[in-house]
């Protein structure tokens, strides 16, 4: 079949293949948005895909060492690269765009230091993302951290500065679910379930927001962690007056005497409440802005496997 010939192509799937290279004439497809090539295990490169494209799946093409991500564009795109054990570099990450989701990185374990430092350096300069972590521990330097699936936390004003001129601009959210190892006797393939937050004041217990991820669990991996930005812009109003705030988490979807909550916190982030100045600031170093936060998680991060991760440019509850 001519490719070339299908110029208002928008899904195609290669999947199953046994070439080397992709048809070069795919890059040409100008309407192209979905594109499979998974379990094609000869495949070792992708590059020069049309700009057009919004979904990569390459699950399982165990020799492929670089591909060039699709994560530019202003719509969501979506990377898939669960099982690609060769893949080294994922091309295009320090010109990513603001929305963009890596939705698997298992079995992904031989990806460059570098590389790996650019996803997440990338993710930590959003204003929102979600990151899921194989393992991980809530780190000592958050402002609120608590055993179990419920934590309180009092909250400094999202519209008034406080007195030393600032205001609270997001929340850095950490969870840490856990599961044994029934949880996953029944497949060799991963076990996917939602884990829910919802936030609420503490005072009349009236729900405030909500948010939500998916968690994975397989035989290898027993603790995930998830941890998520959240900007409050757009929230001001429903936290007004709001003193404490309190959050539930909970593993919706599956049993929870084989997949739980074993610990959550919070950190506060705040920004200054000057005309000349639009840096945050993490309310727990003082003199410091967003910068030492970034480095901070950045740190944090690298002390773990990365297993999905998504890049917002607004808020998503």
């Amino acid at each position: 079949m001519d490719l070339g010939s299908l110029s208002f192509l928008e899904d195609l799937d290669l999947s199953g293949n046994e070439f080397f290279n992709l048809p070069s004439v795919i890059s040409r497809l100008s309407k192209l948005q979905c594109l499979r090539v998974e379990r094609c295990r000869n495949l070792l490169s992708i590059s020069e895909l049309p700009s057009s494209v919004l979904s990569l799946s390459i699950n399982d093409c165990t020799s492929i060492e670089r591909v060039s991500a699709p994560l530019q564009h202003e719509r969501l795109p979506f990377l898939n690269v669960e099982g690609c054990r060769n893949l080294i570099e994922i091309q295009g990450m320090e010109s990513a765009g603001n929305n963009w989701s890596i939705l698997n990185l298992n079995g992904c374990n031989n990806l460059s230091e570098n590389n790996k430092m650019s996803l997440v350096q990338g993710l930590c300069k959003g204003k929102h993302y979600d990151i899921c972590l194989a393992g991980g521990e809530i780190p000592e330097w958050f402002s609120h951290r608590g055993e179990g699936s419920a934590l309180s936390f009092l909250l400094p004003s999202v519209s008034v500065p406080v007195p030393d001129g600032n205001k609270l601009q997001a929340l850095l959210f950490w969870v840490v679910s856990a599961s044994t190892n029934e949880a996953t006797l029944e497949t060799s393939l991963p076990r996917f379930d939602m884990c829910l937050a919802t936030f609420k004041n503490k005072s009349n217990g009236i729900i405030l927001f909500e948010t939500m991820a998916a968690v994975t669990f397989d035989r290898t991996i027993t603790k995930q962690s998830w941890i998520q930005r959240i900007p409050l812009i757009g929230l001001e109003e429903s936290l007004q007056g709001v003193e404490e705030l309190e959050v539930n988490v909970k593993i919706s979807l599956y049993d929870v005497r084989k997949c739980w909550v074993e610990k959550c916190g919070v950190h506060l982030i705040m920004e200054k409440n000057k005309a000349d100045s639009d840096q945050q600031i993490d309310i727990h170093a003082l003199g410091s802005d967003d910068q030492w936060l970034a480095s901070r998680l950045i740190r944090e991060l690298q002390k773990w496997k990365i297993t999905s991760c998504s890049k917002f440019g607004q808020h998503k509850t």
